[in-house]
């Protein structure tokens, strides 16, 4: 993207100021790595099946005197 915006022939006043801004905030996501996701899913997968699966405990009712 940054590729692209460094592309841009001959640019008016606004699209450079617009490229600056949005350059320096890409470079700060990047810098951070902010807006990466993760690739572990497995939590994610187990805690759902953990989650969908039947009781295993069986409770008991108690008599109201």
């Amino acid at each position: 993207m940054l590729t692209d915006l460094n592309g841009i022939y001959n640019p008016t006043l606004r699209e450079r100021m617009e490229r600056s801004v949005v350059s320096t905030i890409i470079r700060t996501k990047k810098r951070f790595r902010w807006g990466l996701k993760k690739n572990d899913t497995t939590w994610t997968d187990q805690l759902a099946d953990e989650l969908h699966n039947p009781s295993s405990k069986i409770f008991q009712n108690e008599k109201c005197m």
